[in-house]
């Protein structure tokens, strides 16, 4: 639940570090790091979105999806190693 939220104060806090504090002496690096974060940001946003979609209604998502098929049997195997 609190993913969705720090992903996008992580991506607005960076966006405005990197505008305000790097951009004026570095422009090439500050311009790079601003798109990134605000990438991130978005990416906040499409969690925010599928998860949203995925609760409201019974059908599944591709983030859903993608944990399924993906990410959860990679997570469950290194945590099956680990005990």
């Amino acid at each position: 639940m609190y993913l969705r939220l720090i992903i996008q104060l992580v991506g607005g806090a960076g966006a405005l570090f990197s505008f305000g504090s790097i951009w004026p002496y570095y422009p090439a690096i500050g311009s790079v790091g601003t798109l990134v974060a605000l990438f991130v940001a978005g990416l906040g946003w499409v969690v925010s979105i599928d998860d949203a979609i995925e609760h409201a209604t019974a059908l599944p998502t591709p983030l859903d999806e993608l944990w399924k098929r993906i990410v959860y049997p990679v997570v469950a195997q290194i945590e099956e190693q680990s005990r």
